[in-house]
């Protein structure tokens, strides 16, 4: 059950049929068993990838977000 939405960059945390994935803009990105672990690693992908996270319930509501998009560095003028 896919809920992230169209245009949407970001790393979602969700459920499937054979437990959980991350998936970002339709590509799943990881497959886990547990919940716990597929958090901790979409947390991680979303870091690596400077990206928000949302966690996803099984009914499909957000539980949680997360932004680890980084500010993008000052111009360095001569």
């Amino acid at each position: 059950m896919s809920t992230s939405s169209k245009g949407d960059t970001g790393i979602h945390t969700e459920t499937s049929n054979t437990g959980w994935v991350n998936i970002q803009n339709g590509v799943v990105l990881s497959r886990h068993q547990k919940k716990v672990k597929a958090v901790a690693t979409g947390r991680r992908l979303a870091k690596r990838l400077a990206t928000e996270l949302t966690v996803h319930g099984r009914d499909g509501s957000v539980l949680q977000t997360a932004s680890y998009v980084t500010p993008a560095s000052p111009a360095v003028t001569p």
